[in-house]
C-alpha cells in the first residue's frame, strides 16, 4: 500500500479502533493465531519467552505471550516503555530489529527492567501498519547467552511479516480504500453496537447521511479521477470538522454515514452544519461548487437500527427535495404513510412532447410511491412488487420516448439509446442486490428516482427538448 494520506488515515483509524472501540481490538481468531506464533517461535529457538506487544502511547501491552519455560509475562500485561530501558524500547525508537546475545556484558542495559526476570538476551522486531508507523513488536528473550542462530532470525522475519498481513487485511475490512474511513460493514456494526450503550445507559445517539448533490454531474463533466478526488476531500473535511469520539463512514457511492454518540439532535444539527459550510466554501479538487444534503435523525428508544436509519434517511430525501445543500432533520419515532416526501413538477421539465411530459410525471409519482413504501416501514416484497412495476413502466417509456425522437429525427437517437440501456443494465443490477439484502434502499431507491427519472430527465433529456418543442 502506498504511503499517502489515505494509508496514514487507515493506519491511525486502526489504532484508533484497537484502541478505543472493541478492546483487546484484534478478533479473536487473529490473537489466537498469534498466540501458535509466539509458541512456535519459543518453542524452535528454546528459548524462555516469546512475545507479540502493541504500542499505545506511552505504554506497551502484551497482546501474545508464550505459556510454557516460566515465561513471566501474560497476554493484556501492560507496562511504560518510553524512557523504559526496555529492550522493545530501542526497537519502537529505531524502527529495526534489535539482537542482544548477553546484556549483562553490556554496559548500556544494566538498568533494563526485564534483567529482573534474567531475561537477559532478545531478539526484536518492530511490527509496522502500512504508512511505516509503529504498531508493537514480536520478540524472543532467554535467560542464557544466545546469539541466535540465522534459521531463528529468518523465521522471527516471517512471523513479523505474516502479523503485518494480517493487520493489513484488518485494515482492508474495515475501511474505504478510497477515502480511508470506515466503510459500511463497519458502521453497520457500530450502529448496533450503540443501540445496545443506549438501551444501557439511555444517552441521545444521532446520525447523519450525506449525499453529494449532482455527483453524476461532476464525473461526467471531470471524469472519475477528479470525482475521486471530490470523494476524498469531502472525507477529509467531514473527518477534521467531527470530535473525536463520532464515527465517519463511507457508506457507498457519494454516501456517507455519521454516527455521533452521545448527541442530541440539536447538537448534531450544529455538527452537520458545520460540515455542509465547509464543504459549500471549499473548491473540491478543481470540480467547481460541490455541495451536499444532510438528513439526521436521533436515536428512539425500541428502533432497530434499520428504523433508525431510515428516518435519517427519509430526512435526507426531504433535504435534496426541498432544494438540496441544506440539513433536514427527522425528529419523529417513524415514518407512516401520511407522512410522504412529494416532489413538485418544475416548468423546465416540460418537453413539449404531452406524452413525453405525462409519462414524466406519472414515473416521479411511481417512483416516490416505492420511497415512501420503504419510510413506511413495508415489508420487502410489497416493496419489490411496486418497483417491478415502476421499473416496468420505465422501460415502455424509453421505447416510447426513442421512437418519438426517431419520427422527429433527433441527430443524438443512438447515444440516447445507449444511455437508456445502461440505466436499465445497472438498475436491474441493483434490483438483484437489493433482494438478495447487499444494497440499503437509500441506494438503489437514489439511483432509480436521482439518476433515472430525475437526474436522466435534467441531464440528458432536456437536450431534445428544442426538438420536441418544435413538433
Amino acid at each position: 500500500m502506498p504511503q499517502d494520506y489515505n494509508s496514514e488515515r487507515l493506519a491511525k483509524s486502526l489504532h484508533s479502533y484497537i484502541n478505543n472501540y472493541t478492546k483487546p481490538g484484534i478478533p479473536v481468531s487473529i490473537l489466537e493465531e498469534w498466540q501458535e506464533i509466539v509458541e512456535l517461535v519459543a518453542r524452535l529457538a528454546g528459548v524462555r519467552a516469546g512475545l507479540i506487544m502493541e504500542v499505545q502511547d506511552t505504554e506497551i501491552e502484551v497482546l501474545a505471550a508464550s505459556k510454557k519455560n516460566n515465561n513471566p509475562f501474560v497476554a493484556g500485561e501492560k507496562t511504560r516503555w518510553i524512557d523504559s530501558g526496555l529492550y522493545c524500547e530501542k526497537v519502537i525508537r529505531q524502527g529495526r530489529e534489535l539482537l542482544v546475545p548477553n546484556a549483562l556484558k553490556m554496559s548500556e542495559w544494566q538498568n533494563n527492567p526485564d534483567l529482573q526476570f534474567n531475561l537477559n538476551s532478545y531478539l526484536g522486531f518492530p511490527i509496522k501498519l502500512p504508512n511505516e508507523q509503529i504498531f508493537g513488536t514480536i520478540c524472543i528473550l532467554d535467560d542464557k547467552e544466545n546469539d541466535y542462530s540465522e534459521e531463528i532470525i529468518k523465521l522471527m522475519e516471517k512471523m513479523r511479516n505474516l502479523i503485518e498481513s494480517h493487520l493489513r487485511l484488518l485494515l482492508l475490512s474495515l475501511h474505504d480504500y478510497l477515502t480511508g474511513l470506515y466503510n459500511r460493514a463497519f458502521m453497520d456494526l457500530k450502529m448496533g453496537e450503540e443501540i445496545n450503550r443506549i438501551q444501557c445507559y439511555h444517552v441521545p445517539s444521532t446520525i447523519l447521511i450525506i449525499d453529494i448533490d449532482h455527483f453524476k454531474k461532476v464525473n461526467d463533466k471531470y471524469g472519475h479521477a477528479i470525482g475521486d478526488e471530490v470523494l476524498k476531500n469531502l472525507a477529509r473535511i467531514i473527518t477534521d470538522s467531527l470530535r473525536c469520539a463520532d464515527i465517519a463512514s463511507r457508506y457507498g457511492g457519494e454516501e456517507f454515514v455519521v454516527l455521533m454518540p452521545g448527541t442530541s439532535m440539536s447538537n448534531a444539527i450544529i455538527g452537520a452544519e458545520r460540515i455542509r459550510t465547509e464543504i459549500e466554501k471549499s473548491s473540491l479538487a478543481g470540480a467547481g461548487e460541490v455541495t451536499v444534503s444532510i438528513g439526521a435523525a436521533e436515536y428512539r428508544f425500541g428502533e432497530t437500527s434499520v428504523d433508525w436509519f431510515n428516518r435519517a434517511d427519509a430526512a435526507l430525501y426531504e433535504a435534496k427535495n426541498s432544494g438540496k445543500n441544506r440539513v433536514a432533520a427527522c425528529s419523529q419515532p417513524g415514518i407512516n404513510s401520511s407522512a410522504v416526501i412529494q416532489l413538485q413538477w418544475k416548468n423546465e421539465w416540460n418537453s413539449g412532447n404531452e406524452k413525453i411530459d405525462r409519462e414524466h410525471r406519472e414515473m416521479i409519482e411511481m417512483g416516490f410511491e416505492v420511497i415512501n413504501l420503504s419510510f413506511a416501514g413495508q415489508g420487502q416484497d410489497e416493496i419489490m412488487t411496486q418497483l417491478e412495476i415502476l421499473l416496468d413502466y420505465i422501460a415502455q417509456h424509453f421505447e416510447h420516448e426513442e421512437e418519438i425522437l426517431k419520427e422527429i429525427g433527433y441527430p443524438e437517437l443512438a447515444e440516447h439509446q445507449k444511455i437508456h440501456q445502461e440505466l436499465i443494465d445497472k438498475t436491474l443490477h441493483l434490483k438483484k442486490t437489493y433482494a438478495s439484502s447487499e444494497v440499503k434502499n437509500s441506494l438503489l431507491f437514489s439511483f432509480v428516482f436521482d439518476d433515472v427519472i430525475v437526474g436522466h430527465l435534467e441531464e440528458e433529456d432536456t437536450r431534445f427538448f428544442s426538438y420536441t418543442s418544435k413538433s
